[in-house]
């Protein structure tokens, strides 16, 4: 006995999904008729399809006794049957198996079973396959929209009905277009399988589902009777937006790298000629000065603070490429913002902003570099100030994430949002929409927070903007 699983019935799906498994499998209806095969036991009794659909149970067990005892049978003791093909196969040899069962269910009823034939002389094997295959059932994580040729829905998986945000029932036997109305052509694939006959493996669609963008890989199948003829199809969604958004996450660093190790090269070959020119524009701007000539000095000036913004870039550009010497060590988040407070609320009070911070008692210590993670806090904070143009609140907050064993420091402004069309550019090197800005701050703070093994993300809607800021917990 293996176990009870609540499938989304149809013979036509379970052995079309089960024909990768090696074990030869037969599909019986509640009276122990045959449904259906899948490839391995075709194959070992040299049978077709429709040589064993509707044929009894005994038939290929060679059990004689009423089905209901011979389940009771499998499912009390672990005995050994003879496993028997039809005359006409032209294979008569007796072959002993053991049993695994699986119960079929749709809707809380029983439809079915699925016989499993094992090798009763690989008995460890044989254990170790039939806990594969209730694990397969109870614990496998991809989303199935199962439909007939008329695309009226016949099932629909746990997973889906998660990600779709849909009750079973509710849509059970109604029309795929009445459930998922004005699907765009890209979407509509369950639709070019039954009617067109076109398969797909691995397909990916970006899905927006209730207002949330979802990357999938999808495959769909077609269901034919054993005389060819469409009865239906199938179609499974693997959501991969959290692989894709590792990627992009990937990619952005490899990018940082690549502009780190050009800065390392060149920061110092840069940096020696300012260091003079600045010197010379110094002793000329106090020549300038002793001789009265206001306006050239102003010249001056506004050189030397061009050579302080390519200086500062530089200097930006080197926390790229050079690993600074951190000193990881277990701190309290709420320490560390308390020590920055007061420059946030400096910066604050020019732009006319008020700053809340919200601290809650006995949150767990992090593992982080204190220099580096003020600068982070800092950073955001200060984007965070500077976007509300016209005064508002800044809200610095801290949360746990249990699951992923991270502390949130959240970082909150009322200002106008990201635009849509710049959200997946903002952490790229040099991408800025601030007038004065080197487009660098996020990204070095990105690289910051994964040289921690934190990483940082945002939310953001017609209204604020919020930063999330993920440490490890120490």
């Amino acid at each position: 006995m293996i176990g009870d699983v609540s499938v989304y019935y149809n013979p036509l799906c379970l052995t079309g999904y089960l024909h990768m498994f090696p074990h030869p499998i037969l599909f019986v209806d509640p009276d122990g008729k045959v449904l259906a095969a899948n490839d391995p036991f075709l194959e070992m009794g040299s049978l077709k399809q429709e040589e064993v659909v509707g044929k009894e149970y005994g038939d290929f067990i060679g059990d004689a006794r009423p089905f209901s005892d011979f389940i009771r049978q499998i499912e009390t003791e672990n005995e050994c049957y003879y496993l028997t093909f039809p005359k006409h196969s032209g294979n008569e040899k007796k072959k002993p198996v053991q049993i695994g069962l699986l119960k079929l269910f749709f809707q809380a009823a029983l439809q079915g079973f699925a016989l499993i034939l094992f090798d009763p002389q690989e008995a460890h094997l044989n254990r170790v396959w039939s806990l594969f295959y209730q694990s397969l059932y109870k614990e496998l994580n991809i989303a199935f929209i199962l439909v007939d040729k008329t695309l009226r829905i016949v099932g629909i998986s746990d997973a889906a009905c998660r990600l779709f945000g849909v009750n079973r029932e509710a849509v059970t036997r109604k029309f795929l277009d009445d459930v998922f109305p004005n699907l765009p052509p890209e979407l509509q694939l369950l639709h070019r399988t039954v009617r067109d006959g076109v398969t797909f493996r691995n397909h990916p669609v970006t899905w927006t589902i209730q207002g949330k963008s979802y990357d999938l890989l999808v495959d769909s199948y077609l269901l034919r009777d054993p005389k060819g003829e469409l009865e239906g199809a199938y179609m499974s969604l693997k959501d991969v937006t959290s692989l894709r958004s590792l990627e992009s996450q990937l990619q952005r660093k490899e990018r940082l790298i690549t502009i780190g190790q050009i800065a390392a090269g060149t920061a110092h070959e840069i940096r020696n000629p300012l260091t003079s020119i600045k010197g010379f524009l110094q002793i000329l701007q106090q020549k300038l000065d002793s001789l009265g000539m206001t306006r050239e000095k102003g010249y001056t000036d506004v050189m030397l603070k061009e050579l302080e913004r390519i200086n500062h870039l530089v200097s930006e550009l080197l926390l790229l490429g050079k690993d600074k010497e951190v000193h990881y060590r277990p701190l309290q988040v709420v320490d560390v913002l308390r020590e920055i407070l007061p420059i946030i609320e400096t910066q604050a009070h020019l732009h006319h902003v008020e700053v809340r911070l919200e601290i809650k008692p006995n949150l767990p210590l992090v593992r982080a570099d204190s220099e580096l993670l003020k600068q982070v806090l800092l950073n955001i904070s200060k984007n965070g100030i500077e976007a509300m143009e016209n005064g508002g609140r800044l809200t610095i907050s801290q949360r746990v994430d249990e699951e992923a064993k991270m502390l949130v420091v959240s970082i909150s402004d009322t200002g106008p949002g990201i635009p849509a069309y710049v959200m997946d550019r903002i952490f790229d090197p040099f991408f800025t929409t601030k007038e004065n800005g080197t487009g660098l701050g996020l990204a070095v703070c990105q690289k910051i927070m994964h040289d921690m093994g934190g990483h940082l993300t945002f939310s953001t809607k017609g209204y604020g903007t919020t930063f999330y800021i993920h440490i490890p917990l120490a």
